[in-house]
């Protein structure tokens, strides 16, 4: 499955042999970015997994302000996954956090602060990952209290 959507991701990615620009193509003065209905029609598990993993991270960057009907689309589509994270409609909620942990993917601020003030229990694995999805430095890179300083 994730062969089947990365070379449809990288097919839209080149141009024609007509020369027409490819949909996903990207400069720098045009953004393009995968829409968010995407996520919510291919709603199967491993689809959406294989999406958020072939995509380019400028193609899942929502945290600008023009985006933000994808953005809120998107944090509302991880809230209803944690909802339902042990049914087959959050199997997918895992890649998410992920994604948004490691920055592959960026929401709003508003709408990371939704998903990660998620206020019911979860099981530990999800639980670990999701004070990462808001931490604006979750590996501690270039933060001075954490690098050792010789004496």
């Amino acid at each position: 499955m994730f062969a089947t959507i990365a070379g449809i991701l990288e097919n839209r990615r080149t141009p024609s042999k007509t020369g027409q620009a490819a949909p996903l193509s990207q400069s720098p003065f045009h953004m393009t970015v995968l829409s968010s209905e995407n996520f919510t029609r291919f709603n199967d598990g491993i689809i959406q997994a294989s999406l958020l993993r072939a995509a380019f991270p400028h193609e899942l960057s929502y945290a600008d302000p023009q985006m933000a009907n994808h953005s809120a689309k998107i944090g509302h589509l991880v809230l209803k996954m944690l909802e339902r994270h042990a049914e087959n409609q959050g199997e997918a909620v895992l890649e998410f956090l992920v994604a948004l942990a490691t920055r592959r993917m960026t929401l709003a601020t508003v709408d990371l602060k939704r998903a990660a003030s998620y206020p019911k229990k979860l099981p530990a694995l999800l639980s670990t990952i999701l004070p990462y999805v808001l931490d604006p430095n979750p590996y501690g890179v270039g933060d001075d209290a954490a690098t050792p300083k010789p004496a």
